[in-house]
């Protein structure tokens, strides 16, 4: 992927296209459109994420969403929350998709920005959504606003096992402890808006503001609702800083953590390959090599240039 990320230095975004491969030229757009940016606004989300994913597809809504990531076991469990009024209880399950994914970003950099567990999802996240190229209006905002209700209705589990005899260990939270969502308020000047409102739970906040990623704003308009490519993105954002020496990661342990979808290793790679190059194009910075046995990765820097290496 650097080779497009030159061509466009060299040559600028029209005449890279006449270079780059013809089922990449699309890449050459995502790629200027990131390295164009003449700011950089910066987007937060929590470091457990980039090892840990929701599903990419809608499971069954009593469905238990669980990976598997070397010694550490994510579950994801779905709940209840009221619905058209305080005693009546409905059955949500667990987030999925892109829609999730911007969605988690939303809560998680508003919350850094604040400095308060407290967020709004109104007027606020549309704003958001517009910024990153989402337009927060008919069908969209319908699927945004069950994402949400999934994300405040789940909990997550993390549990991990020390040797095979030991009891396992675990830790449970939920992203979200309180709120109020689905309360419709009317502005003169914009018709009808939904102001709800949201606490994040103490120990997911906590954990956010310990271990945060610095994310691209522009970078994930540019990637759009490729729920992978965003996954990737997040993951690399994270890696790739952190990395001290070239490391080698296995199409298995790709799998592990990004295909569960995919039941053969090789139908996932099909599908992962263009996901990773969207990814890295978004990312200029980002140093990866594809490989026979996976992907090599060397130390690079941040996708954000004020953080540096």
């Amino acid at each position: 992927m650097g080779t497009i990320h030159q061509l466009i230095r060299q040559h600028g975004k029209d005449n890279a296209k006449l270079y780059a491969d013809p089922d990449e030229k699309h890449l050459v757009d995502i790629a200027a459109e990131v390295m164009a940016g003449e700011r950089e606004d910066l987007g937060w989300a929590y470091t457990g994420w980039a090892f840990t994913a929701l599903p990419h597809k809608r499971i069954g809504d009593d469905a238990v969403w669980q990976r598997e990531m070397g010694q550490v076991t994510l579950t994801i469990s779905p709940g209840h929350l009221p619905g058209k009024t305080r005693s009546e209880l409905v059955k949500v399950g667990v987030p999925f998709g892109a829609h999730a994914r911007l969605v988690m970003l939303y809560l998680q950099t508003q919350a850094i920005r604040t400095g308060s567990r407290e967020v709004e999802v109104g007027r606020t996240m549309n704003a958001f959504l517009e910024r990153i190229g989402v337009a927060p209006g008919g069908k969209t905002r319908q699927s945004v606003s069950e994402q949400l209700r999934r994300i405040a209705a789940s909990t997550v589990m993390f549990s991990w096992q020390q040797t095979p005899d030991s009891a396992p260990g675990f830790m449970r939270q939920t992203i979200i402890k309180g709120g109020q969502l689905g309360v419709r308020m009317t502005d003169d000047t914009q018709g009808a808006l939904w102001e709800e409102h949201i606490v994040l739970s103490e120990d997911f906040y906590d954990n956010l503001r310990k271990y945060p990623i610095p994310l691209l704003e522009q970078a994930i308009r540019a990637i759009g609702a490729s729920s992978l490519a965003l996954d990737l993105y997040v993951w690399l954002s994270y890696r790739l800083r952190s990395l001290t020496k070239p490391t080698t990661i296995s199409w298995q342990a790709l799998h592990a953590q990004h295909g569960a979808e995919y039941a053969r290793i090789r139908d996932f790679k099909r599908f992962m390959i263009p996901q990773l190059k969207l990814a890295l194009a978004a990312y200029p910075q980002a140093h990866v090599t594809l490989e026979d046995d996976g992907l090599m990765l060397y130390p690079s820097a941040a996708p954000i240039s004020k953080l540096g290496g």
